[in-house]
């Protein structure tokens, strides 16, 4: 079901049907979230995720499999490009 709602998300999103809000977010702890849920996943499909979270400046590195890298990138372009 989740899947689904990400999906038709998605395509609102691409159809600038759906309202974005602009906000000031603190990166590191969605990232840790975030790659937290999908490790399950992750695991089960022998792929590596990690995440070294910088604890003075805020900063976060993610160590993830060659192709997941290209996948964020197109996550975040997308999200980056909608007005």
């Amino acid at each position: 079901r989740a899947l689904i709602e990400d999906l038709l998300d998605a395509s609102r999103l691409n159809a600038g049907t759906i309202t974005l809000e602009r906000a000031d977010v603190a990166l590191a702890p969605v990232v840790v979230e975030v790659v937290e849920a999908v490790r399950p996943l992750a695991d089960a499909g022998g792929i590596t995720l990690e995440v070294v979270t910088g604890e003075s400046d805020g900063s976060v590195t993610v160590v993830m499999a060659p192709g997941l890298r290209e996948g964020l990138e197109v996550v975040t372009s997308e999200l980056a490009s909608k007005p």
